[in-house]
């Protein structure tokens, strides 16, 4: 449980992408196929995809209630965290299309895992919430970076 958060913490500061280093990723065309892109689902449930792009919008713009979050995410979170996941997230411009990549169940948890098409970068956001639909995880990652650590 410790790990989920201190990747919380991690990501929104950008340091998950700051700590993988390496060499460029290949091209599509030249990446093996256990590194292309994984291919979006069928979304069953566009309630939560809305959620998730309310979420997103709201932490961009500060706005963002930290009553939609767990304790111990809020904790981990709010404020500074918090303020630096809106301005990378805002960097980022516009949202446009989320696609949903993946969903699982873990216990009481539901994960679930989004491409976030932005106007100057394309991101995977990784989402648990739990039994009452408070955000527990929280992770925003570069795609290109994720390919890079693979």
């Amino acid at each position: 449980m410790r790990i989920v958060h201190i990747a919380l913490v991690l990501a929104s500061l950008g340091l998950t992408t700051a700590c993988q280093g390496g060499a460029p990723a290949p091209t599509s065309a030249q990446a093996p196929a256990a590194q292309r892109p994984a291919k979006p689902i069928p979304d069953e449930e566009p309630g939560v995809t809305r959620q998730v792009r309310e979420i997103l919008l709201r932490q961009a713009d500060g706005s963002v209630a930290p009553g939609l979050f767990t304790e111990r995410a809020r904790a981990a979170l709010f404020p500074q965290a918090a303020a630096d996941l809106g301005a990378r997230l805002r960097g980022y411009g516009a949202l446009g299309e989320l696609q949903l990549l993946a969903r699982a169940v873990d216990g009481e948890d539901r994960q679930y895992r989004y491409r976030a098409l932005y106007a100057g970068a394309t991101v995977l956001v990784e989402i648990t919430f739990n039994k009452a639909s408070r955000v527990g995880r929280l992770q925003v990652t570069p795609e290109q970076a994720v390919k890079e650590n693979t």
